[in-house]
């Protein structure tokens, strides 16, 4: 999932800290925290452009625990970043912010393009990930991600925080996928959502001809190993958002490299020969 922030509506948040309020809190210097952003990859404060960064609970209550670990008992940082790869840290985690857990698995979003979206377009993007490892390694490549389940976590962000969010081939793997559009639009302005289109003309003749659940390049897992709970189709998410009153500035739908706009006429047509679909949504 991709976090397109809204600055202005962050910078006048109370639950963020800027750093300069962080360090006098702990007296500690900016240098440190920095530092152990670098030695600790639990630590990810959000990040805007000009290097500024914005801490929120969780994030106080992690500097907080790493002090004690190294200033209270004395532990090297070596040993500090053991422990956090028990669960007493997962636990401190878990009961303070749960934008830092792993979740219920789901797909994964591609976070790929945050460097394009920020160098090229200038916009300030964050990726929310579910894999602990995925985490790491885009951190280690200069992405700035945290690590989170959207399902859980995007009620923790405050209103409007964000521009956009973007939700790619996720929603069907929620398991309640209305509320995750709720929680969508109450962080951001505007969202795109994508989804694997299960009215493709293919999933229908697998199913009919087969009496199989159909295995595609969007749907690659077998049923009993695959992350999704909730398949639905383009017109189904068309209707959807119609009886939710929920705005639809855009509909797009794809097959292959070829795109097409979706309307009332023609929906009928883009839900059978159309492998995904893309909405741009706003309540």
């Amino acid at each position: 999932m991709y976090l397109i922030l809204n600055i202005k509506a962050l910078k006048s948040n109370p639950k963020f800290k800027t750093i300069t309020v962080v360090s006098k809190e702990f007296n500690l210097p900016q240098h440190v925290l920095r530092f152990w952003e670098s030695k600790f990859v639990q630590l990810s404060p959000l990040k805007l452009s000009g290097n500024h960064r914005y801490y929120r609970k969780a994030d106080i209550e992690l500097i907080r625990y790493i002090k004690s670990l190294l200033y209270d008992d004395c532990i090297s940082i070596k040993g500090v970043q053991k422990i956090f790869g028990n669960q007493k840290i997962n636990k401190l985690i878990k009961n303070t912010n749960p934008l830092l857990l792993k979740g219920s698995s789901s797909q994964r979003a591609k976070i790929e393009d945050i460097p394009d979206l920020k160098d090229n377009k200038k916009i300030d993007a964050r990726g929310l990930e579910i894999s602990k490892n995925n985490v790491q390694i885009c951190i280690s490549k200069g992405l700035s991600v945290i690590e989170g389940n959207a399902e859980k976590d995007l009620r923790q962000f405050p209103n409007l925080s964000f521009d956009y969010v973007i939700l790619s081939q996720t929603l069907q793997a929620f398991y309640n996928p209305e509320k995750v559009i709720d929680d969508l639009l109450k962080i951001s302005n505007k969202a795109i959502v994508t989804i694997p289109n299960f009215g493709f003309w293919k999933v229908r003749l697998h199913l009919f001809f087969k009496g199989t659940m159909p295995i595609t390049k969007h749907l690659p897992n077998e049923w009993y190993n695959t992350p999704n709970l909730h398949m639905c189709t383009i017109k189904d998410f068309f209707n959807f958002c119609n009886i939710r009153k929920i705005k639809l500035f855009n509909s797009l739908a794809l097959h292959k490299e070829k795109v097409s706009k979706i309307t009332n006429s023609n929906l009928e047509l883009k839900n059978l020969f159309s492998e995904l679909g893309i909405f741009l949504i706003e309540k």
